[in-house]
């Protein structure tokens, strides 16, 4: 896979950078509430590659990783 593919890929942006953004927008009211619950879909391919999907499961690997870091898994605040 090239750069340009990479790069220019429908199923990384949609699979990992769409609820990176959603994350974003939807973080401040549940810091204000100090409550809220986010939930992502993600699948079996994130452990697992095959041929031409590579993409797909880096996205949901990438997914896995972002919905288990940072303040969204602080138990003190309420949200998840």
């Amino acid at each position: 896979m090239t750069w340009s593919i990479w790069y220019g890929n429908y199923t990384l942006r949609l699979n990992l950078y769409c609820p990176f953004l959603v994350t974003q927008v939807f973080l401040p009211a549940m810091r204000e509430q100090r409550y809220g619950r986010i939930d992502s879909i993600t699948s079996t391919m994130a452990n697992f590659v095959f041929e031409g999907l590579g993409d797909y499961s880096a996205a949901k690997a990438g997914l896995e990783g972002l919905m288990s870091t940072g303040p969204l898994r602080k138990p003190s605040t309420g949200y998840s």
